[in-house]
């Protein structure tokens, strides 16, 4: 694979995504998937009151945004970033409190936004067949959510472990991969499998859950992603 130019590479520290595999000096990958997640748990106006279902009792379903995510991939080291959206409408399903009295029928929407940047040791690579990633990185989350006209916000600032492992079967356009990020409050785990089109773009799919555990959302969001990767 040829080496990126200064262009490619300022695209990806601004989160510009992709993903490949590490053969050269310095290789890297810019990805777009489209992620169809469906949520789940209880969201609690400021962290006290009444637990109100995201789904059972707010009316919120399964909906898609896209994500990017980059990769710079050098000896030994891996740097990665990601931005995800999570956003979800509908209308209440039947009567109850957020922040005050809702009811049957109200809108009701919940967004977060996070973001992550980060780096990894790839102390393990058998002839460029698997690669293991073990690291650290900093995530920003940011949740705001609104029931009729009563609404919340929270902004989380967080050190995140990471690990990943990804083969790549020989003479083979396959790979795949298994990625987890995670804290106190948020665990994201993914799994997927990429095609090589092409020397320089592969086709993924896969499946990914995040956890929430705070007092204002203890839920998750999961779903099924496909998209496309750009290798440079």
């Amino acid at each position: 694979m040829e080496r990126s130019t200064s262009g490619a590479l300022l695209a990806i520290l601004a989160f510009s995504p992709a993903s490949v595999h590490a053969a050269n000096l310095l290789t890297g990958e810019v990805s777009a998937r489209y992620w169809h997640a469906t949520p789940s748990g209880d969201l609690v106006h400021q962290g006290s009151g009444a637990a109100n279902d995201v789904a059972r009792d707010l009316g919120l379903g399964p909906d898609g945004q896209i994500d990017l995510y980059a990769r710079l991939v050098l000896p030994l080291l891996t740097l990665d970033g990601y931005t995800t959206r999570i956003a979800h409408s509908g209308h209440a399903d039947s009567d109850g409190s957020y922040g005050g009295a809702y009811s049957t029928g109200d809108s009701t929407s919940l967004r977060i936004d996070i973001r992550h940047i980060g780096a990894m040791i790839n102390p393990v690579s058998f002839l460029e067949v698997v690669d293991v990633g073990l690291g650290m990185g900093f995530t920003t989350v940011e949740g705001r959510s609104k029931v009729a006209s009563h609404d919340d916000s929270k902004t989380a600032f967080l050190i995140t472990g990471k690990a990943e492992l990804r083969a790549y079967p020989p003479d083979s356009p396959w790979m795949g991969a298994l990625s987890y990020r995670g804290s106190e409050n948020l665990r994201d785990l993914s799994a997927e499998a990429g095609y090589r089109l092409t020397a320089f773009l592969e086709a993924r799919a896969g499946y990914r859950r995040i956890t929430f555990d705070d007092r204002r959302f203890a839920g998750r969001a999961g779903g099924p992603f496909a998209g496309i990767s750009l290798a440079f």
